[in-house]
C-alpha cells in the first residue's frame, strides 16, 4: 500500500463524519468500555490534533484539551479530519519525526497511523449506532495487519510487557487478498514474522482481510477459520492495545 497516498485517509475520516451525523452520541461503545460515542468522537479528534501537531513540529507533543465551540460533533470533528490531513501534506513523509517507534522516524509513520486508528474506531462508532458496516477496502485491511504485525506485537512486547500468545507458529492467511503472515515465536522478544510465505504448518487462521484485521484488533472474528489450539490462543490474547 502506498502510504504516500491521503486519499485512503480522507475517506476513512469522512467516513467517521458520516456515522457521527447519525449518532445521538450517548450511544454506548461496546469496544471501549466507559465511553459513548461522544467521547469516542472527542478522542479520536484529539488524536488526529496530536498528530498533526507532532508532524508540524517534528517532536512530541502533549495531547491537547478538547475545547469545542458551539458546534454539532460531526461538524467539530471533521475540521480536526481535514486539520490532520493538511497538516499530514506539508510535510514530507521522509522528513524525521517523533513516532511510536523506539528509534524515531519519519512523518510518514503518523498517515499509516491515523488511518488505522479512524478505520477502527469508525466500525466501533457505526456498531454503536447500528449502521450497516461499511466494507474496509482489502488492501487497507492488510496494511492493518501489517501495522499490527510491524508495531503492536513489538510494542505491547517490549513497552508493556503484554506479549502475544503464541505458542507455536501460526500462519495468518487473507483469502481475498493472497497475503499470508508466518508469526513465529521468539524467546524474550516480540514474535518474528515471515510475509508471503507459502502454506506451511497446521496452525492458521483463514479469512478476509477485513476478517482478520478486525480479529486482531479484537472487533470480532466473524468469517473466520481457525485451525489449531495455538491459533486460537493467539486470536483470543493480546495482539493491539
Amino acid at each position: 500500500m502506498n502510504h504516500d497516498d491521503l486519499a485512503p485517509l480522507a475517506t476513512a475520516t469522512d467516513a467517521m463524519r458520516l456515522v457521527l451525523s447519525a449518532a445521538r452520541g450517548d450511544e454506548p461503545v461496546a469496544a471501549c468500555p466507559g465511553w459513548d460515542v461522544e467521547a469516542l468522537a472527542m478522542h479520536l479528534g484529539s488524536v488526529h490534533r496530536w498528530a498533526a501537531a507532532t508532524v508540524l513540529s517534528g517532536r512530541v507533543q502533549e495531547e491537547p484539551a478538547v475545547r469545542r465551540q458551539d458546534e454539532d460533533t460531526a461538524q467539530w470533528y471533521a475540521a480536526t479530519a481535514r486539520a490532520l490531513v493538511a497538516a499530514l501534506a506539508a510535510v514530507d513523509p521522509a522528513e524525521p519525526c517523533w513516532t511510536l517507534e523506539p528509534d524515531g522516524g519519519t512523518a510518514g509513520f503518523w498517515r499509516r497511523r491515523q488511518l488505522h486508528e479512524t478505520v477502527i474506531h469508525r466500525v466501533d462508532a457505526a456498531r454503536a449506532v447500528g449502521l450497516d458496516s461499511t466494507p474496509i477496502a482489502p488492501e487497507v485491511a492488510a496494511d492493518g495487519i501489517d501495522e499490527v504485525c510491524d508495531l503492536w506485537l513489538r510494542r505491547l512486547h517490549v513497552r508493556w510487557q503484554r506479549p502475544a500468545d503464541l505458542p507455536a507458529p501460526v500462519l495468518l492467511v487473507s483469502t481475498d487478498t493472497g497475503r499470508t503472515w508466518l508469526l513465529t515465536p521468539a524467546e524474550g522478544a516480540p514474535p518474528e514474522v515471515r510475509r508471503d510465505v507459502g502454506p506451511v504448518g497446521d496452525q492458521r487462521v483463514e479469512g478476509t482481510a477485513e476478517a482478520l484485521y478486525l480479529a486482531l484488533w479484537h472487533r470480532g472474528d466473524v468469517g473466520l477459520r481457525v485451525e489449531g489450539p495455538a491459533a486460537a490462543r493467539f486470536l483470543g490474547g493480546t495482539t493491539s492495545p
